[in-house]
């Protein structure tokens, strides 16, 4: 079955599935919002209730390797290793293909029509009796407006799909909103392809504003195809911005590598680093190290450019010998009672709007970088999506 509902009732009756032992998966499109819904439904848990955890790509890669192998275990195949008291697994599209996860139930935002059905695929994935849900169920985060979907102007379209319609087409989400919405139930695989066709299909009679959302996002596909073609002259490579994903998300967010660190102390021509999951290693020059370069990767992270812009500035010279984009290395402080975290320090800086928590993973405060990072509204306004 397919239901739509609002933000507060999948919050509300997500719990209340969970606390009926069910194991939920909730989909977001953003980390950060998939990082608010997580603190939301935490704050919300009654003591001896069901598990929340988190899942994204702004984790550690080692921190997220753990994250992964566990909750791929536990919502697995194997019923044994199921949460007794039931769970919510919030997590982006990290978890929407080629991951055996099994949900009883399913809340995602809403996304392409494709996307959806992809998402689909980790609901009632393995035979199992008896569920805590009487039938599969796709809960889908519907978009608030003052009018319908076909009388709305393009800009009230696009306020109310918020963030999702920085990761996916507006275009492209109006019309599987106008198909899913058509639908009290989905038959798996019978539906699939009628349902695409629906929203890829050429429309007659096309509302203004959707014709209007159509060619932004035909404007939006120039400028990628022009992106990836350039990428094809392999002999001007070296001359090529960081145009990282824009062949495959409409997003064009600009990434940079950042490596944890708890401690970083230079002596002489030795900086000792102590990472993240507790390895230590002493740099000492320039040669090539594959020791480091492993360390090195198992506790980096990757987050959006204009986060760490003017700190891989300072980055030491030797750290280029093992990234292929820029990269800087944040001392971890104090965790602070009054932070989501850690704070995140670099090199010859003041405090930066980063923080670090294990089960948050990076969260970033926009507020210091909103006045002193030079940065293009587009940038600015593209959340990471995984």
């Amino acid at each position: 079955t397919v239901r739509f509902r609002t933000e507060h009732a999948l919050v509300e009756q997500g719990l209340a599935a969970a606390e009926r032992r069910a194991c939920v998966v909730w989909i977001r499109n953003t980390v950060q919002e998939a990082q608010e819904t997580y603190l939301r439904l935490a704050s919300g848990i009654r003591q001896g209730g069901p598990e929340v955890a988190l899942m994204h790509a702004r984790f550690p890669f080692f921190r997220r390797e753990q994250l992964e192998n566990e909750w791929m275990e536990r919502l697995g195949k194997d019923s044994t290793k199921r949460p007794a008291n039931g769970c919510i697994l919030v997590s982006t599209q990290v978890v929407e293909q080629s991951v055996d996860i099994d949900a009883d139930l399913m809340i995602t935002d809403l996304a392409p029509s494709d996307m959806l059905f992809q998402r689909m695929g980790r609901l009632w994935r393995h035979e199992r009796a008896p569920r805590p849900c009487t039938r599969a169920q796709l809960w889908i985060h519907d978009i608030a407006l003052a009018r319908s979907l076909r009388t709305a102007g393009a800009k009230e379209v696009k306020d109310a799909l918020n963030r999702s319609g920085k990761v996916y087409a507006p275009y492209v989400l109006v019309r599987s909103l106008d198909q899913w919405r058509r639908l009290k139930c989905v038959a798996v695989p019978s539906d699939i392809r009628p349902v695409l066709e629906a929203t890829y299909a050429e429309m007659m009679n096309e509302p203004d504003a959707w014709r209007e959302l159509h060619s932004e996002m035909l404007e939006q596909m120039k400028r990628q195809r022009a992106h990836a073609l350039a990428a094809t002259g392999v002999w001007n490579l070296p001359a090529l911005a960081d145009e990282e994903g824009v062949q495959t998300r409409y997003a064009t967010l600009k990434t940079a590598n950042l490596v944890l660190v708890k401690e970083s102390e230079t002596d002489g021509h030795r900086t000792r680093l102590k990472f993240l999951d507790d390895t230590g290693h002493d740099v000492c020059g320039p040669q090539f190290d594959f020791a480091l370069a492993k360390a090195l990767h198992r506790n980096l992270v990757r987050v959006p450019a204009w986060c760490v812009h003017e700190a891989t500035k300072g980055s030491p010279a030797w750290l280029g010998s093992y990234m292929s984009r820029p990269c800087a290395i944040g001392v971890l402080g104090e965790p602070d009672p009054g932070r989501l975290g850690s704070p995140i320090r670099f090199a010859g800086m003041g405090q930066s709007g980063l923080y670090y928590r294990d089960d948050l993973g990076i969260v970033i405060d926009e507020k210091p970088y909103s006045s002193a990072t030079p940065v293009s509204g587009e940038e600015w306004e593209n959340e990471s999506c995984d």
